[in-house]
């Protein structure tokens, strides 16, 4: 092709079929432009391990320890988990999949360690299987094996909280056993407000959480009671001014990364609001 400097230029792909080439020539017609020796090297698929056992940080932390190492760089590295059952999420998804990052960006090996917070994660407290997959430039996957851990957790001491994060795991299991169990246990909870400080939200959370199961069979809508029944724990165990707090910290983040993207006035004016 003609390029703006009226010479010319072609394209070609190198992929694992050239492997055994030994030269590389360029001809116009019937004429060698020139010759090169060239060695095709294959692309390896890229390597990651854990350097230590996943290691449960209280609080509901995980800390992860790991090493990646590629021919030449890599472009993604993510924890993935799934249930020690096999069950899917409440959403439907098979697992959970996180972003991790990347030792060395742009680099090719490299040791890291981080942490994450899973104690809101429907999966917390339930055995599952934790692997790291990493992904370079030219879209290969490496892989580590499944390591079976206990998701970290938070432990809560009021007794009520405890009892509605016991029915939260409950809907992790499929099937309308799994929610008829649910609404029982949530109706004998609500009929002793006694024991929640006679709360009239945490009354509302039951009921509305209740209704939802009772009417919606559908994986959102558990995934929706799941976050109900979290929530309204941590009213109970933390007391609402904690929430708040909590809710405040959540927003300020996002307003910082809208400042940082150039978001919309709108959505800025909706989140000062």
């Amino acid at each position: 092709e003609d390029n703006p400097t009226n010479g010319q230029h072609t394209e070609a792909v190198i992929g694992d079929g050239d492997l055994a080439t030994q030269v590389l020539d360029v001809r116009v017609g019937d004429q060698t432009v020139d010759i090169w020796a060239v060695r095709v090297v294959a692309d390896k698929t890229p390597v990651v391990e854990f350097t230590a056992p996943p290691k449960n940080m209280s609080g509901g932390r995980l800390g992860l320890q790991y090493e990646v190492k590629d021919d030449y760089a890599l472009s993604t590295l993510k924890l993935v988990i799934r249930h020690g059952e096999g069950w899917p999420l409440p959403s439907g998804v098979a697992s959970a999949v996180f972003s991790l990052p990347l030792p060395n960006p742009g680099g090719a090996t490299g040791k890291g360690r981080t942490t994450r917070d899973f104690a809101a994660h429907p999966w917390a407290g339930t055995q599952v299987k934790v692997s790291l997959e990493a992904r370079d430039g030219a879209g290969q996957e490496g892989k580590t094996e499944d390591v079976s851990i206990a998701l970290p957790e938070r432990i809560f001491n009021h007794p009520v909280a405890r009892a509605l994060i016991a029915a939260r795991k409950k809907l992790n299991q499929p099937g309308e056993a799994a929610a008829a169990d649910v609404t029982t246990d949530l109706k004998v909870i609500a009929h002793r407000p006694q024991h929640f400080y006679n709360d009239t939200v945490v009354f509302l959370a039951l009921s509305v959480a209740n209704a939802r199961l009772r009417h919606d069979r559908s994986a959102e809508a558990r995934g929706d009671v799941q976050q109900i029944l979290w929530e309204t724990g941590l009213r109970l165990e933390d007391g609402e001014f904690v929430i708040a707090e909590r809710d405040l910290r959540e927003i300020h983040e996002r307003l910082e990364k809208s400042f940082r993207d150039g978001a919309d006035d709108a959505v800025i004016e909706r989140l000062m609001d």
